[in-house]
């Protein structure tokens, strides 16, 4: 596990807009960022949910330009690439939920976002997705996570940003994940 975020504010008394989620469940926000805007968003729902955070890296690093990023997505989606990851979440089954985030790499989530569903048994969890992208939106993103995962866990609804304002974007979380089922 990369690292553990709790919240200064649940020391403090103060409530968290989760606080009616049992005490003894634990969230999970597993994330795949490349450019760093992923992984603020995650440290927002981190902040907002005291959730633990897990970051999703291959073993083999992703480098290069933008136009190089591209063509490698291209050709991983075509050969339908699932990458080694490098880390494993430690104890995943004690993780009822999971947020999870990802950027919209040329229509769809990165490959390693597929291995990483595919790694896991997911059955009876709840997946909270969220999606960080450019002008194309989440594009077949939400379909083809619930493709991947079928009927094995409950979907609730996204959140996505665009890329520029993800430096805004936490009093937006922080309404989302007030309106989650949870």
């Amino acid at each position: 596990m990369k690292r553990r975020t709790f919240l200064i504010t649940a020391a403090m008394g103060l409530a968290s807009p989760l606080r009616a989620f049992a005490d003894n469940d634990r969230i999970l926000i597993a994330y795949f960022s490349q450019t760093g805007n992923t992984e603020l968003i995650a440290h927002d729902i981190a902040e907002v949910t005291g959730g633990d955070l897990f970051e999703i890296k291959t073993k083999e690093p992703i480098v290069g330009d933008f136009d190089t990023l591209v063509q490698k997505a291209r050709q991983d989606l075509a050969s339908g690439a699932r990458p080694a990851l490098a880390e494993k979440v430690p104890n995943f089954e004690q993780y009822p939920v999971i947020f999870l985030g990802f950027p919209n790499w040329v229509g769809t989530m990165p490959m390693a976002v597929f291995t990483f569903i595919e790694s896991y048994d997911f059955n009876g969890k709840t997946v909270i997705p969220f999606c960080t992208h450019g002008t194309s939106g989440v594009s077949n993103t939400m379909s083809d996570l619930q493709k991947t995962l079928g009927q094995k866990a409950r979907i609730l609804p996204y959140f996505d940003v665009y890329r520029n304002n993800v430096a805004d974007a936490k009093p937006d979380i922080e309404r989302w994940v007030k309106t989650l089922d949870l």
